[in-house]
């Protein structure tokens, strides 16, 4: 699955555009000073960022830059990952 259909599919389940107004490739429109792959918006206002990534190196390479610690204008952050790195995903953002 490439990043785009990661992207998508997690967008249709868990943000459908009935309650999300979602966008993607975000970047200088949104105030952030990198690209998003994803932004969901509700209704209510709470901002959602949706980062996709295809492999475990990719991920602890994102990771890394810990980049979600300046996104003041998100509420909520999200790595978008296949079934297979799902675990390493967790580890990424869960705070021992």
């Amino acid at each position: 699955m490439t990043e785009s259909e990661l992207i998508l599919a997690a967008v249709w389940r868990w943000f459908p555009p009935r309650r999300w107004a979602v966008c993607d490739c975000v970047s200088d429109g949104f105030g952030l000073p990198y690209e998003a792959d994803a932004i969901a918006i509700s209704k209510a206002g709470v901002v959602h960022e949706l980062e996709a990534k295809s492999s475990k190196s990719d991920l602890l390479r994102d990771h890394r830059k810990r980049k979600w610690e300046m996104m003041p204008q998100c509420d909520c952050f999200w790595y978008v990952v296949p079934e297979s790195l799902a675990v390493d995903a967790v580890a990424c953002v869960v705070k021992p």
